[in-house]
């Protein structure tokens, strides 16, 4: 019954990565391809080549913006074409588990740093911060707020910081 619902759908049973079972791995283009045929297939890969590219270009605009700020040294065109090379050759490994050992460091050093801005927020935290959102507001407007508020902290941290009451 399954192997058959698999063929509608154009799909054949791939080995995982343990070679005691079998199972299905669907892709985006094989689901559009079974819910609207061609037309859905050619629509999810435009969309997931649209979202990869979206992501890409967006992290890019963001590093290299952020370089010549942080070095004082060139300009966001500058950092482009050093970078560009170097994200070229990555993309054309053909397995990320080779990373893994520094995505660790990368996890540990996020970690790190949501602890001490914790700290420092809980030790600076007694006094409110003005914020001059628009950039036009008198030095005596109402606008601004805690720099850390322990009611709302988990929020900040996301859904897993968010213990039920």
């Amino acid at each position: 019954m399954e192997e058959r619902n698999l063929q509608q759908m154009g799909l054949s049973k791939k080995k995982s990565n343990s070679d005691t079972h079998s199972v299905a791995l669907p892709t985006y283009p094989d689901v559009g391809r079974a819910a609207w045929g061609t037309f859905g297939s050619v629509l999810a890969w435009f969309g997931v080549i649209a979202m990869s590219l979206g992501v890409c270009g967006s992290y890019m605009v963001f590093i290299c913006s952020t370089l010549p700020e942080l070095t004082h040294w060139g300009d966001q065109t500058l950092w482009v074409m050093l970078i560009l090379p170097l994200i070229t050759v990555l993309s054309w490994m053909r397995h990320i588990s080779y990373f893994a050992l520094t995505s660790s460091f990368g996890v540990i050093a996020l970690v790190a740093a949501v602890i001490i801005c914790t700290v420092d927020a809980t030790m600076h935290g007694n006094h409110n911060v003005s914020i001059d959102w628009a950039g036009n507001q008198p030095a005596d407007s109402n606008t601004s707020m805690p720099l850390l508020k322990v009611a709302t902290y988990p929020l900040f941290l996301g859904n897993a910081g968010c213990v039920p009451r």
